[in-house]
């Protein structure tokens, strides 16, 4: 056994021992439960060190017991061996991926969102999509960082992605790994003076590249608008403010809470000429991090309505933290909550307007196609109307 393995067996017996020793003292400190649940866990390492059939790697065995309890706190998690640790520390990425922003739902890798033009999209893989295997390797338990390794790579090199949906077979997709390109939000005129707008992608700059788009729209004589922000998953989560910004003059965006720490209020901080008209809002399961926590705040200060379907519930800040193995542990140490203080990360916003998206990549965005787009064009007619009665 070695030395890693000895000291968590030695951390558990003495903790036991210490729980027996001292009584009440320790369960004041850290719990009855918690003291009863390591000393069952000890009991069965020690079992099956000592009693199962084969020889075992308790190492190996160790490290998925690490897994299995990060399993138990959210999605983003996760325990890290030292390679897969390391490499996030570098903070270092290979130059090509497949499109796929990565998740983890019941234990298994799922798509978030897919990059518009990536090979992914091109596939077909959707919002929801779960992800069997990676080359082989199956996504059990496997921790989003990890998975992302398996999917980069250098451009032209091909990676095979195996995925399914609930009653059905996975099938296996052969992508091809290109260089992520630059995406930008895509704005047009529709029928009736409504702008539409989709974002597919909330980085640096989006706000400003936003903000004339929106201009220009109302040049054109948009006197609504529609913000499109389906299968929309990347960006810092801290530009759910400027995003927010477009649409309120002031008043509370987020809040930011912690286990240790004084709950954080973020604010819109005197806008200026933000676009006050009416709006609504397409959500799906790929609206995830910046855009849920913009689109909350914006539900909440009754400026928009939501249309479409659950979003992904993903707005929450992790922590690196070192072990001595030389692993680490990509930690929940923080979240956004909407501005009437409700969770976002685990639990995603549902809209008032539950519709379900087209099976086709090609029609959304497209009136008579969209069904979300739609019932959204629908609603804005009916407030037109009541406005101008």
């Amino acid at each position: 056994m070695t030395s890693r393995s000895r000291f968590v067996l030695s951390l558990a017996s003495t903790a036991f021992v210490l729980y027996l020793a001292s009584g009440p003292l320790m369960r004041r400190a850290l719990g009855d439960t918690g003291y009863t649940q390591l000393s069952i866990f000890h009991e069965v390492v020690s079992m099956i060190r000592d009693s199962y059939v084969d020889p075992v790697n308790m190492d190996r065995t160790l490290d998925a017991a690490e897994s299995g309890l990060l399993e138990a706190l959210d999605g983003d998690s996760g325990y890290l061996d030292a390679d897969d640790f390391k490499i996030l520390q570098s903070g270092k990425h290979a130059s090509a991926d497949t499109g796929i922003v990565l998740g983890r739902r019941f234990g298994f890798l799922t798509v978030v969102a897919t990059r518009p033009g990536s090979p992914a999209r091109k596939a077909g893989m959707k919002a929801g999509d779960f992800i069997k295997t990676i080359d082989g390797k199956h996504t059990h338990n496997l921790t989003v960082v990890k998975g992302e390794r398996l999917l980069e790579g250098e451009p032209g090199t091909t990676v095979s992605v195996a995925i399914f949906k609930s009653g059905t077979e996975a099938g296996d997709n052969r992508l091809v790994r290109e260089r992520p390109a630059p995406t930008f939000p895509v704005a047009h005129l529709l029928d009736g003076g409504v702008g539409y707008i989709a974002v597919a992608d909330v980085g640096d700059g989006m706000a400003d590249a936003l903000k004339a788009a929106i201009s220009s729209l109302q040049a054109q004589g948009a006197h609504s608008l529609v913000l499109d922000l389906r299968n929309s998953a990347t960006g810092p989560l801290k530009n759910a403010v400027p995003l927010a910004e477009l649409f309120i003059k002031s008043g509370v965006v987020t809040k930011l809470a912690a286990r240790n720490a004084p709950e954080q209020t973020l604010v819109a901080n005197n806008v200026s000429s933000p676009y006050d008209g009416p709006l609504a809002i397409l959500v799906d399961r790929g609206t995830a991090g910046a855009t849920e926590i913009a689109a909350a705040c914006l539900l909440d200060a009754k400026r928009a309505t939501l249309f479409g379907e659950n979003t992904f519930g993903r707005a929450g800040i992790q922590k690196q933290i070192p072990l001595d193995s030389g692993g680490g542990l990509l930690l929940t140490v923080s979240r956004y909550l909407t501005p009437k203080g409700e969770p976002i990360n685990g639990k995603g916003l549902t809209p008032k307007n539950l519709v379900r998206n087209p099976e086709s990549f090609e029609a959304i965005g497209a009136p008579g196609k969209d069904p979300v787009l739609d019932k959204a064009l629908e609603s804005l007619k009916t407030t037109a109307q009541k406005a101008a009665a």
